[in-house]
């Protein structure tokens, strides 16, 4: 993404593909995501994930 804000849609999307069993490294490279920013999102999305 171009931008430096990403939409809580698209982070929530990404935290399901790592609670699914995708590899963070392979996430990050995929997405142009840094470790950790994804990590913040697994800390901050993954009790709401897990409800749903």
């Amino acid at each position: 993404m171009e931008r430096n804000e990403y939409l809580e849609k698209f982070k929530i999307d990404v935290v399901k593909q790592y609670l699914q069993g995708r590899k963070k490294n392979e996430i990050c490279e995929e997405y142009g995501i840094a470790k950790s920013t994804m990590w913040g999102w697994i800390c901050k999305y993954t009790n709401l994930v897990k409800k749903h």
